[in-house]
């Protein structure tokens, strides 16, 4: 894998979770802000699944991966 990719996809998660996190935070019982957080961290997941799926080896594992992502 090019590591630059793999650094675009690092920074792309991390800053997914994070603005997740930080508007969860900051105010969870506007339903605004909740649900784009809740969206951004699920989008976050989805990106790390992706991301983990090309480091695995066995087939069961890589199936539970792309039904994830």
């Amino acid at each position: 894998m090019n590591m630059g990719l793999l650094a675009l996809q690092i920074t792309s998660f991390s800053l997914a979770l994070w603005l997740g996190l930080y508007l969860l935070g900051r105010d969870i019982t506007n339903p605004q802000l909740r649900f784009t957080g809740l969206g951004l961290v699920a989008y976050s997941l989805a990106l790390a699944a992706d991301l983990l799926l090309n480091f695995v080896v066995d087939p069961i594992q890589a199936e539970t991966f792309i039904r994830w992502s």
